[in-house]
């Protein structure tokens, strides 16, 4: 969804030839990105940092007590007994990866996938999200400290309870979605039990959307759901499986309106305060104009 923002505004920049107008759309876009509005980005999350896990060979990647950094490291005690040697081999491995490339988006999302691993794979789901929270952040913290590398600092604890929590939800239901796909036909009873479990969740998920006002968590489920008709339109498997999810922008259609606008109206206001003393009325009409021109693009964008 961000890229739409982007390749809209970086589109108009190269055609604008009003200079003001240049450094308005320059000043929007940063305001987009700094207001961090879009945190989930799982569908894109999930295959890319999987596959980093999936490159752990315990044959070669063997450690020794020794060698492992987390041993010695009094952050991670506590967790010995849900901690394995083997988990721990696979976290230094995976963890290790983020110093070769250090671009911060990438960098957290590189976080939000180890702490669903922590999750759903060494914690086996038994946990509350506070708890996941707090082994997530001894075990960032324990490899920095152990391994002298502090480029993790600004990952540490950069998520709420509430956030993980939607987050977890999220990328478990595209687990479930990939496993689907990707499960063997002649394993039919496994294959269509990941695809129930899958509707399940998003079911599930459609309800928190339509509780709250977090849009982007509600994006997430559009993606989703498109990626599931897709897949169901050739798939012949799983008789009784519903092939179209809902939207929900059934259960919620002001979402559409009300998600370009207030993004819209954050920015209106941030940059009518920084230009109102060097704005003419003739400016002020064009800037309002323009602003506009970016909320209706945004909705089509949406549609």
């Amino acid at each position: 969804m961000i890229n739409h923002y982007i390749e809209y505004y970086i589109s108009n920049y190269s055609l604008c030839k009003n200079a003001i107008h240049k450094n308005i759309l320059l000043m929007e876009l940063k305001t987009v990105l700094k207001l961090k509005i879009f945190y989930y980005d799982v569908r894109n999350i999930y295959h890319r940092y999987k596959k980093i896990l999936e490159t752990w060979n315990p044959g070669l990647n063997f450690q020794t007590s020794e060698e492992l950094i987390f041993v010695k490291q009094e952050h991670i005690s506590e967790h010995n007994v849900t901690f394995t040697k083997a988990h721990r081999s696979i976290a230094q491995h995976y963890l290790g990866n983020a110093e070769t490339n250090r671009e911060p988006q990438y960098v957290s999302n590189e976080c939000k996938y180890f702490l669903y691993w922590l999750y759903y794979e060494v914690l086996e789901k038994k946990v509350d999200y506070h708890k996941v929270l707090k082994f997530y952040e001894d075990v960032i913290k324990g490899y920095m400290e152990e391994s002298g590398n502090r480029h993790l600092d600004d990952y540490v604890s950069f998520r709420s309870d509430k956030t993980i929590e939607k987050f977890i939800k999220l990328t478990e239901m595209y687990d479930y979605f990939h496993k689907f796909k990707e499960e063997d036909k002649q394993h039919a009873d496994r294959k269509c039990g990941y695809a129930r479990e899958c509707v399940l969740l998003y079911n599930k998920n459609i309800e928190i959307c339509e509780e709250g006002n977090d849009y982007d968590f509600c994006y997430e489920l559009d993606n989703l759901k498109k990626s599931y008709d897709e897949y169901m339109i050739t798939n012949e498997d799983c008789s009784g499986l519903q092939k179209t999810l809902e939207s929900y922008r059934l259960f919620n259609p002001t979402v559409v309106i009300i998600t370009p606008f207030s993004i819209l109206l954050v920015i209106s206001l941030s940059l009518f305060f920084l230009y109102k003393v060097n704005f003419i009325p003739f400016q002020i009409y064009e800037y309002y104009t323009n602003i506009y021109s970016v909320y209706f693009k945004t909705k089509f964008l949406l549609n």
